[in-house]
């Protein structure tokens, strides 16, 4: 059971984790290597969130679900400011939002999965120590006006990787957020995720 003291200093990491995200979100979406004439063309802009993340249910023992965060770290071969990768081993709380060319890309994806120092079992107070996993690179075409979103998964004794096209764009919006979680309901644009059920039944 919880105490006091325990609840107490996580509604403080909570709202201050919440202030920090309100306090960005409203910043201009960071173009990555986008020329200045070509960022002010919107028909020429697509959107990547830079953090995906799967919860993973584990069937051994009953234990709790594990999290699995996929990362964009390079793009067409260029590495992603460090601000923006969450490479250290703690869990990536936020996605940032960044403006890429419309086209074809080659992204390489981190994918990290939290500890058991990360369950229900042990909670951690200042985050969870997160295990770096595998990387893999994806190709895409990213369309006008679009976002999209990395994801990964371990399941069936491997590492999936996927894209996915999370609609267009909302002038305005938040630019940062807390990670956005797959259901496997989106349109894949790259690699392959597994199905919903049975590791019998994946792709």
């Amino acid at each position: 059971m919880i105490n006091v003291t325990e609840f107490t200093l996580r509604l403080m990491i909570g709202l201050g984790i919440g202030s920090l995200l309100s306090a960005c979100a409203t910043q201009p979406v960071t173009p990555f290597r986008i020329p200045n004439e070509v960022y002010s063309d919107s028909s020429q802009i697509a959107y990547l969130w830079t953090t995906g993340s799967r919860h993973q249910q584990s069937h051994m023992w009953d234990l709790p679900y594990l999290t699995d965060y996929a990362t964009v770290t390079r793009i067409d071969g260029l590495n992603v400011p460090d601000d923006y990768t969450f490479e250290t081993l703690m869990e990536p709380y936020a996605t940032y939002l960044l403006a890429i060319p419309v086209g074809k890309h080659d992204v390489e994806i981190l994918y990290k999965e939290n500890t058991i120092l990360c369950s229900q079992i042990f909670p951690v107070f200042f985050g969870c120590i997160s295990a770096l996993k595998s990387r893999r690179s994806l190709t895409f075409v990213a369309k006008p006006n679009k976002t999209y979103s990395p994801f990964a998964e371990a399941l069936c004794s491997q590492d999936w990787f996927w894209i996915e096209d999370w609609g267009p764009y909302v002038p305005n919006s938040p630019t940062l957020r807390l990670v956005i979680d797959s259901d496997l309901s989106k349109p894949l644009v790259a690699g392959e995720a597994p199905s919903k059920t049975s590791c019998g039944q994946a792709k």
